[in-house]
């Protein structure tokens, strides 16, 4: 008897909770769902797991993470020869160094260039 009675006592409890619980709509306005979770009325689009929208959009994040870092190094490296090339131009017309003349020669030789 005691255990019907709790039963009943703990779907009672849960019904009125469930009946209190905001609408899908409502919980998109406060930020607690994605908007993808809910089927708007104008498109015909169906609910979509909250876990899903999730791995979706952490899969974009990296996808313009690998992209933004690809720039970045592409960036970086055109910058860093833009210096080199500044800096041995600078060594070249002023003559620092006694055998800039000797690299420069070992370094056409190592690219094919003599």
């Amino acid at each position: 008897m005691s255990r019907k009675l709790a039963r009943k006592l703990a779907s009672i409890h849960l019904a009125r909770r469930l009946a209190a619980r905001p609408s899908a709509e409502q919980l998109v306005e406060r930020c607690v769902l994605p908007a993808e979770c809910v089927p708007c009325g104008t498109r015909k689009t169906v609910m979509v797991a909250p876990a899903l929208v999730a791995k979706k959009r952490a899969v974009e994040r990296e996808r313009v993470k690998d992209g933004l870092r690809g720039w970045i190094g592409e960036v970086w490296m055109g910058r860093v020869k833009e210096r080199e090339g500044k800096v041995r131009k600078e060594e070249e017309e002023t003559g620092v160094g006694r055998v800039w003349r000797l690299r420069r020669f070992w370094e056409g030789v190592s690219r094919g260039r003599v």
